[in-house]
């Protein structure tokens, strides 16, 4: 038995609270990357993909084999479909280009790996005002 989605106005209560806990701790916009938060924040049923929440706004990161699944279950989100030679990471980079400020990750749920090729894109000298990543610990348990 598939199990019922939450409402959009339930989603959005949700993300309302996690907007909340951002600014507790002092951060811009929040990559969300464990599956179970993206769940509890968004809906989304499926893997692979990453919650980029900011002030105003809600962007699913994934690849094309999500796009069908993320319309039907995340319809009023952004997408970021990232092409199939582009690498998670830098498909994160690319998106946080446009996003100065600080910008909490997951600690626990983000790979060292991961976090140092975003962290090396996104620090370009031509970045003003500066990205800066901030590992949160806790940030949201669903």
């Amino acid at each position: 038995m598939i199990p019922k989605l939450p409402s959009a106005d339930v989603l959005e209560d949700r993300r309302r609270s996690a907007r909340a806990t951002m600014a507790l701790h002092e951060i811009d916009s929040m990559l969300v990357s464990d599956e179970a938060n993206v769940r509890y924040l968004t809906g989304f049923t499926g893997d692979s993909t990453i919650l980029f929440l900011e002030a105003d706004r809600a962007t699913m990161i994934s690849d094309g084999r999500y796009q069908t699944q993320l319309r039907d279950e995340c319809g009023t989100l952004a997408t970021f479909i990232r092409p199939p030679t582009m690498p998670m990471p830098l498909a994160i980079a690319e998106l946080l280009s446009t996003a100065p400020g600080t910008i909490g990750i997951e600690s626990a749920h983000m790979t060292v790996s991961t976090f140092e090729a975003v962290n090396k894109s996104i620090r370009s000298p031509a970045s003003e005002p500066p990205t800066l990543l901030k590992p949160i610990d806790g940030f949201l348990v669903a």
